[in-house]
């Protein structure tokens, strides 16, 4: 194996076992906080409250989810009041997914949830260090979104 090859699968693994650590502190922490979403619904929340309102198939090409998979999901958040589907204004057989007031709440409840786990810094990081990850990540996932997007293209 080339020592370029062994870096990225390091990589690879690194990001892995940090996504890994960080699910498992978010969710410590927001548990103890009371909520009962699951990863998978506070993430569909953040997506909406981050993005507006969309359509399904934007919110499934978005969280890189199956529309079927979705559904549930989003039929879930919908039935405790934090989602709703509204008539889109440019295409009448679709829908547009919304936050209601109770997902605002429950956003900004789980966003501050997220600040006690997402606390990197505890001495091991500056603030610039922490913002240069942040815009580092942002970039290496807009790169990857880009090169499944233009292989798709050639599909």
């Amino acid at each position: 194996m080339s020592d370029d090859s062994a870096q990225h699968g390091d990589l690879l693994f690194l990001l892995r076992q940090a996504g890994q650590l960080l699910r498992a502190r978010a969710l410590r922490s927001v548990r103890g906080r009371g909520i009962r979403l699951t990863p998978e619904q506070w993430g569909l929340l953040g997506v909406v409250a981050q993005d507006g309102g969309m359509t399904q198939a934007a919110l499934a090409r978005k969280t890189h989810r199956d529309a079927a998979a979705l559904t549930r999901v989003i039929d879930v958040l919908e039935n405790q009041g934090m989602l709703e589907r509204l008539p889109s204004r440019v295409d009448r057989r679709a829908n547009v997914i919304h936050l209601t007031s109770l997902g605002k709440a429950m956003h900004a409840a789980l966003a501050e949830g997220m600040m006690g786990a997402m606390d990197i810094d505890g001495g091991s990081f500056t603030r610039d260090q922490t913002e240069q990850l942040r815009e580092l990540l942002v970039k290496f996932c807009a790169s990857l979104r880009k090169q499944d997007d233009d292989r798709a293209l050639l599909q």
